[in-house]
Order: C-alpha cells, then sequence, then structure tokens
C-alpha cells in the first residue's frame, strides 16, 4: 500500500573518508539473515512499482530482552532457492524499520527518530557503521522489513528472484568494558519538488534567499509520496524528469530536524537511475557536508555505484543551521524518468545514557471489538456523498483518538482522495493549508496492528513512509474487497457503516495512473456517538 510516505570537493574534511566498496563486519559480530518473499520478474517494472512485501523480523536472543548494538545492514538478490546469485538491478530497495514511539519509551528519550533504521537500493548494497559505531536496540524489539524488486531492462525471460538481507550486531555483554560502543541515531533529509504553493521552500513561512537558498523546482509527482507542509505547500519526494539536465534544490532543515548539536559519522545515499550527484550543503556556514557522486550503469538503465560517507572522527552539524539538498538528474532518453534523492545521516547520539535496568514491558494492543461496541465515528461530507466510519476505539486507541481529534478541528476538510482502484480500495492523500494547532495535532503514530483483518469496509492508516509503519498520521485507505495480505501491515482503525456505495463511486471515477481527473475532496467533516 503506497502512502497517500552532497559543491564539488568535499570541504572541511581532512580527517574524514569518502568509502567505496563492499564493507566487511568485524569477527566477534553476529549475523542475522532473513529471505524475503519469492518475487517473479517477468515484465518491466519502474521504480516503486514492481511486487513488494513487508515482514516482521525478530532476533534470536528476543527473549533475552538484553542490550544489543546493531553495526551493519546488507541486501543481496538471490534466486528462489535462496543462494543462486542474482543481479542485482532487480533491487528496488530493503528498508529496515521499528518502532521509534516504543523505542523512545524504553531508553526513555524524545521522539526524534524517524523509524528509518536503514535503506538500500541500486548503487548501495551494504551498510558498515565505523568501528566502535552501533545502533542501541533491545534483542526483543520488533523490526519490520520492506522489499520491492524492479526490471529497468526487460528481455522477455521470466525470473524469480527474492531478497537476502543480512543485520549485523553485538550483544552488549560481549562488548569490552574499556572500549564501550558509541550510540549512533539516524536522520534523513530527501529532495523534493513543489506540487502546489507559493514557495518551493519547505516549512518556511517568509524564506529569505541569502539565508534559506533556492527554492526546490515545480515539479509533477511519480508517485505517492506527498508531503504537506504547515502552510498548505504541497511537495513530492518521488517525481518526473524530463529529457535534459536537471538540478534541484530543496532546504531540508525541517526535514532532518537535527535535535541538537553533534556530529555525523555515516551517509548512506538513495537515488535513481541518472543521477549524477546528490549534495548536502551547510547554507550557515557556507561549505559541503557531503557530496555524493554517482556511476550509471553503462549499456542499460540502472546504477553502479553511489558513493557514501564513513568516519570515526564525524562532521559537525548543527540545530540551528540551515540544510540544503542539491540532486542532479540527466535524463538522455527522450522520455520521462522517476526520481528520488535521500541521504541518511547517522548521527552520533549525544543524549542517550545505558540504561542500569531493563524498563517495565509496554504491552502491545491485540484485541478487537465487535463493530457494534465503536463507541464514536466520524462522517466524512464529501464531494461524492456521506460516508460514516465507526472508530475501533479497543483495537488501535491511539490512531482512533487521533483521527477523532483531527475531525473535531477540521483538519480532514479539503483533503482529496489522491488514489482510486475500482472496487478496490480509494485512499487520501494529506491535510492541506493547516493552522499552526492543526499542525501540531498531526503527529506520526506507532503501528497499532490488530486481528481486524482487511476486508469489504475496512478503514486503515496509511503511512507517511510506504516501508515504515510507524509514519501514519492522517491519510487512510478504504477497502472494497477482502485484501488479507494486508493484515499485521497496516493499522486497521474501523469500518464504513454508511455510505459503502458513495466509496465504490469513488473507486470507479476516471483515474490516470490511479489519480483521479476530478477531484474527489473531504469537503466537511463530524464527529458522532453511536
Amino acid at each position: 500500500m503506497r502512502a497517500k510516505l552532497v559543491l564539488g570537493l568535499v570541504v572541511g574534511l581532512a580527517a574524514a573518508a569518502t568509502v567505496v566498496g563492499c564493507g566487511e563486519p568485524a569477527a566477534s559480530t553476529r549475523t542475522l539473515e532473513h529471505l524475503s518473499p519469492v518475487y517473479t520478474v517477468d515484465r518491466e517494472y519502474r521504480s516503486m512499482k514492481g511486487p513488494s512485501s513487508l515482514q516482521k523480523v525478530r532476533f534470536p536472543e528476543a527473549d533475552s530482552k538484553e542490550l544489543l548494538w546493531i553495526t551493519g545492514y546488507r541486501a543481496v538478490m538471490v534466486g528462489a532457492d535462496g543462494e543462486t546469485p542474482m543481479s542485482q538491478e532487480y533491487m528496488c530497495h530493503s528498508n529496515l524499520d521499528f518502532d521509534p514511539v516504543r523505542h523512545a519509551k524504553l531508553f526513555e528519550q524524545p521522539v526524534y527518530h524517524t523509524g528509518r533504521l536503514f535503506t538500500l537500493s541500486q548503487g548501495q548494497f551494504d551498510i558498515v557503521l565505523p568501528e566502535g559505531f552501533g545502533l542501541p536496540y533491545y534483542a526483543d524489539e520488533e523490526l519490520s522489513l520492506a522489499t520491492q524488486v524492479l526490471n529497468l531492462n526487460p528481455d522477455g525471460q521470466t525470473r524469480e528472484v527474492r531478497h537476502r538481507v543480512s543485520i549485523d550486531y553485538l550483544m552488549d555483554g560481549e562488548v569490552a568494558e574499556e572500549q564501550p560502543m558509541k550510540p549512533l541515531f539516524m536522520t534523513s533529509g530527501w529532495g523534493m519538488v513543489l506540487l502546489a504553493g507559493d514557495s518551493g521552500h519547505f516549512g518556511v513561512s517568509a524564506p529569505e534567499m541569502e539565508h534559506h537558498g533556492d527554492s526546490c523546482l515545480p515539479g509533477q509527482t511519480a508517485g505517492a509520496d506527498l508531503y504537506t507542509d504547515e502552510f498548505g505547500r504541497e511537495f513530492s519526494g518521488h517525481w518526473v524528469v524530463e529529457p535534459g539536465r536537471e538540478v534541484n534544490k530543496t532546504l531540508v532543515t525541517e526535514i532532518m530536524k537535527i535535535p541538537y548539536d553533534t556530529t555525523v559519522h555515516y551517509i548512506a545515499v538513495h537515488l535513481h537511475p541518472f543521477a549524477e550527484s546528490l549534495e548536502l550543503i551547510d547554507l550557515t556556514d557556507g561549505k559541503t557536508v557531503f557530496k555524493s557522486n554517482v556511476e550509471n550503469s553503462r549499456g542499460k538503465i540502472g546504477l553502479d555505484h553511489v558513493e557514501y560517507f564513513s568516519s570515526v572522527e564525524g562532521v559537525p552539524v548543527y540545530e540551528d543551521h540551515e540544510y540544503q539538498m542539491v540532486s542532479i538528474y540527466d535524463n538522455p532518453t527522450d522520455v520521462d524518468q522517476d526520481s528520488m534523492a535521500v541521504m541518511l545521516l547517522y548521527l552520533h547520539d549525544k543524549q542517550w545514557k545505558k540504561p542500569e535496568t531493563r524498563p517495565i514491558e509496554i504491552p502491545v494492543t491485540k484485541v478487537a471489538r465487535p463493530l457494534t461496541h465503536a463507541d464514536q465515528g466520524i462522517v466524512l461530507h464529501t464531494s461524492l456523498g456521506d460516508v460514516t466510519i465507526a472508530l475501533y476505539d479497543t483495537a488501535a486507541p491511539n490512531h482512533a483518538a487521533q483521527m477523532l481529534k483531527l475531525a473535531q478541528l477540521g483538519i480532514f476538510n479539503g483533503m482529496r482522495f489522491i488514489r482510486v482502484e475500482e472496487d478496490f480500495l480509494v485512499q487520501t492523500g494529506f491535510p492541506v493549508k493547516l493552522s499552526a494547532e492543526q499542525r501540531a495535532a498531526v503527529t506520526p503514530l506507532a503501528a497499532e496492528f490488530n486481528d481486524v483483518g482487511h476486508r469489504r469496509g475496512i478503514v486503515s492508516m496509511a503511512p507517511n513512509d510506504n516501508k515504515n509503519p510507524h509514519s501514519a498520521e492522517a491519510s487512510f485507505f478504504i477497502l472494497l474487497d477482502e485484501a488479507h495480505w494486508l493484515d499485521g501491515q497496516y493499522t486497521v482503525i474501523g469500518e464504513v457503516v454508511s455510505g459503502i456505495e458513495v466509496v465504490d463511486s469513488m473507486s470507479r471515477q476516471a483515474a490516470d495512473n490511479q489519480q483521479p481527473r476530478e477531484p474527489i475532496k473531504i469537503e466537511s467533516t463530524e464527529v458522532v456517538a453511536r
């Protein structure tokens, strides 16, 4: 389910290193291996369009609930047997996510983590953190593995492929006391194009050119990675690159949200074919933090290598500085291509303290109440008719409470349905033109997976990040048919109790690439008691 979610030489990095090649874990490192489902590749699949899945991953030591350190992540494409090497060109991405809310509670920290651990894609198939650094987790924290394939060079043959991923980690009890691990956390920044609004400066009300730099380009979305800032401007992080060369500059300060002054020790890069480079610039001091150069495949579409950054000493980044990301794509074809531009920054976590004792277990909601016992619901007054949704306030209490609050604040008003698939589903986009109070109410929630199956009439959350189930805020989808393969992957929050025929009508509206030609809007909402 798709949601709706670095000038030339490196400046001032004399002691740092831009590392290339495939890293190897330390000899004492443990490795957890996991295989994705088998995917059949029998046709062209563009980026973000191929078969995909979301799986749960647990460490073998989960029952011990011990502290461990994740130090690396690798992914290779193999055949259906899980062993035969296959071309890496079939990898769209391999993402590893976690529950940021539960993680923060376990370590008694603010929720400044993004919910993403790693992303691997064409050009970079492994991440090995600098020696002595790691991501601290408890062994019983459940991870989510999202994998997807693509095929940009179809040759008429059918192949069965799967991802084989490896997670490298150390048990804290096996770390030498005289050389304790240094904690990292990940934040990210990504390029975007402006879809609607008067400024391409994300999250800034009155941008100043000398302070905030150039804005991102106006453009066309290539997928469903849509974002709206608190001023109602609409952006896409997956956009169309027309034939020719494109230089796009995005203000990423509000996206990265660096919580305090610290140092970055590793930077991974996610790009699409025809990329030339991706650069992160500190606008405040005029220096480049990192520039990644790209080697495209010869004779076919793809990326052979994307440069990444690794350093024990690290490079300083600052809470009060402005940052800009510059992506360069060169499309030599005569047709539109799609693009993304993402940097994953692994920062020294200066606020992390090693827990003296394991905190109290945090329960996970797993019991679903019957629909007739739902206490409250919301009515969507849409441009095609009214739809009433009863909320499962026991199966998904946090999501139900947030949905009620958003409805009461009028946050759904004006929201569009951006995806329609006939007799299958409809899905909303994101809130528009929010006030400061409204924007503060729209927060990401940890997934509340429950026992309600995905079937006709079910309402389920659509995460901001397509592959991170813990990033849902306000976007949701309504099913018109059974889809039990979604069970345990998306949070069911309620069910349509009246107006399902209106939803049927929405799904059958004329659409281009699943986007309605004529806007379908939520004109107003109201909260009702049942």
